[in-house]
């Protein structure tokens, strides 16, 4: 990938990413996924990007597009997709 553009960002999830194709679960149930911002755009329309390379994210399941290129895999997700930028004392727990 030469560069991405606008408010777009590469993540590489830190959980698995695989759904269940035996259970129905509507989308308000599925808990949000950690991340690792590996890459950002420049922003869009004069807007910073608010996140940085390295940052730990939580992000809707729903979020983003598989990535696949030279063996690395990720999603490629708007800025907006971004829930939260954890610290890194935070840890995520879903009741």
């Amino acid at each position: 990938m030469k560069k991405i553009l606008g408010d777009r960002v590469l993540v590489k999830p830190i959980h698995d990413v695989t759904k269940s194709s035996s259970i129905y679960i509507i989308e308000k149930a599925k808990p949000p996924i950690e991340g690792i911002v590996v890459e950002i755009g420049d922003g869009m329309h004069g807007v910073e990007m608010q996140i940085k390379k390295g940052d730990r994210i939580l992000f809707g399941r729903s979020s983003g597009y598989d990535i696949k290129e030279l063996g690395e895999e990720g999603l490629m997700m708007k800025m907006g997709d971004i829930l939260a930028v954890l610290e890194d004392d935070v840890k995520v727990t879903m009741r």
